[in-house]
């Protein structure tokens, strides 16, 4: 089994967002083409979700709205080819993470209140998240052979992770971030340092992880993620994540790491080109007036945020 778990976020906005993550013993000649396919049955017929497939990556979108409330039995499984035509399947798993139609429903609409919350609120910030990847080949430039350890922490090859490429590539990522503090601590190899961390809060797809990246759009200030937690949840399916992001310092190597600009068109910044933003059509599969358009949300709030 080349899988080691694949999980479907369908509380999303529109489709479905299906990540994957292989086993760190896979060692299949690359590159990886995957494709996500969907069908009504686990021993049913499978469909591709798309007809263009993900090549090294770690989710791919379902822009149709295949999950309704009155009819809750989609699966997704991943197809994985390796260079040498190898091919494995992952598992099937279910589109709504199990939840009842009525949860389902409250899930999504909880999501629609952090969106909004995020996009026309005074504290949203929209940036990038660069997933750190934590399979694939280790780095040839810069891993001790015995221990994989990495090396040489400047290495352009893996970045800093000990995992040729690093990171990959960005998805559009909304943030609110609380007001800035400096923590200062001792840091083996640094020093006494003074770092700048805010607490911010998202929605919780893509799933940030300790150690992944968020860019700033306009301003392009990176950030790395420390301590995340779930902020809002219903019955185990995450809605929403608190995290701990410190600013990287200005001489740190990653703001050498080349970005697909995280920018509108037209930015200023050098980067290219922008990058890939994860919303299919807003809530295009639901049939319940508990899911209302963005643009014109009720006058009594479902949800009290508390920052």
């Amino acid at each position: 089994m080349a899988f080691k778990r694949v999980w479907v976020d369908h509380v999303f906005r529109g489709g479905s967002l299906v990540f994957w993550e292989l086993r760190s013993d896979v060692d299949l000649p690359r590159p990886y083409t995957f494709t996500a396919e969907w069908g009504h049955a686990t021993n049913g017929t499978w469909t591709p979700v798309s007809t263009e497939p993900v090549v090294d990556g770690y989710f791919a979108v379902d822009p149709e709205g295949r999950l309704v409330a009155k009819r809750l039995d989609t699966y997704y499984r991943v197809k994985l080819v390796a260079a040498d035509s190898t091919t494995a399947y992952s598992n099937p798993v279910r589109a709504d993470g199990g939840l009842p139609a009525r949860d389902w429903l409250i899930a999504r609409e909880l999501v629609r209140k952090e969106y909004l919350y995020l996009m026309k609120g005074s504290n949203g910030e929209r940036g990038c998240l660069l997933k750190r990847r934590i399979w694939g080949p280790v780095c040839p430039s810069c891993t001790d052979n015995d221990t994989a350890a990495v090396a040489a922490p400047r290495c352009t090859t893996c970045w800093g992770t000990g995992i040729t490429g690093g990171y990959h590539a960005p998805v559009e990522f909304w943030l609110a971030a609380t007001p800035r503090n400096q923590k200062v601590a001792i840091d083996t190899s640094r020093g006494t340092v003074g770092d700048t961390v805010v607490r911010g809060r998202g929605v919780a797809y893509p799933y940030p992880l300790t150690g992944d990246l968020w860019v700033s759009a306009d301003r392009d200030r990176r950030w790395r993620i420390g301590g995340v937690n779930e902020a809002a949840a219903v019955r185990g399916v995450p809605i929403a994540v608190e995290m701990e992001l410190a600013l990287l310092p200005a001489s740190s190597l990653l703001y050498d790491l080349p970005l697909e600009d995280c920018g509108d068109e037209g930015s200023s910044q050098t980067h290219t080109p922008s990058c890939a933003p994860v919303t299919a059509t807003p809530y295009a599969d639901a049939d319940d007036a508990v899911v209302a358009a963005a643009d014109d949300p009720p006058s009594t709030a479902v949800v009290d945020f508390d920052w």
